[in-house]
């Protein structure tokens, strides 16, 4: 799980990530208060919460690489789903 700031027309709100072994899982929101945790997890959840900040590395890198953090999260999932190849943030010419 993490969460990181998202600014949406100046506005910020936040992107949550939810992950495990078998699934992804973004949610747009705009707070990052426990009330959203609790709307995703339930207030009785007693699983072990990990934040991940390669999310926020992963986003920071799009950004600078001028490229679309919401293609590469696509594209990571179509790569999981064995459509697509495993995006990657190495820049290329392209990039």
């Amino acid at each position: 799980m993490d969460e990181t700031p998202w600014p949406v027309k100046g506005i910020k709100e936040w992107l949550w990530v939810f992950t495990n072994a078998d699934f992804c899982l973004f949610r747009a929101s705009d707070t990052r208060s426990r009330a959203e945790l609790e709307d995703q997890l339930g207030s009785e959840y007693g699983g072990v919460l990990s934040n991940t900040v390669h999310l926020l590395s992963v986003v920071q890198t799009c950004r600078r690489q001028g490229r679309s953090v919401i293609n590469f999260f696509e594209q990571g999932l179509m790569a999981i789903a064995g459509q697509a190849s495993t995006p990657s943030l190495i820049p290329t010419s392209n990039t």
